[in-house]
């Protein structure tokens, strides 16, 4: 599961001539995820921007799961959003067995 994640360092964090390799190219490796992913990320987050969030659900392979929690921020994603989290990890479990 992914967890308020970002979809590259270099994206996200600074430009590419401070940092040229992207060691944490997050949407680059989940083209080679070949299980069910699920990603959960607040519409709030002031650390790692929500368009992260949707540029992983495109990089994934399916069955793919995306969960925005409303106004939830970086750290607070469960307790804004319990529900949906719990759900995202029933689908992951059920995904799996399938």
């Amino acid at each position: 599961m992914l967890w308020s994640t970002f979809s590259s360092t270099v994206a996200t964090v600074m430009p590419a001539w401070i940092i040229p390799i992207d060691w944490f190219d997050t949407g680059r490796r989940l083209a080679d995820v070949h299980i069910p992913v699920a990603i959960i990320h607040g519409t709030a987050d002031e650390v790692i921007a929500v368009d992260n969030a949707a540029t992983n659900e495109e990089s994934a392979n399916e069955p793919k799961r995306l969960e925005l929690v409303e106004g939830a921020h970086h750290h607070d994603v469960i307790q804004r959003g319990p529900t949906q989290f719990d759900d995202l990890v029933d689908w992951l479990l059920s995904s799996r067995r399938s």
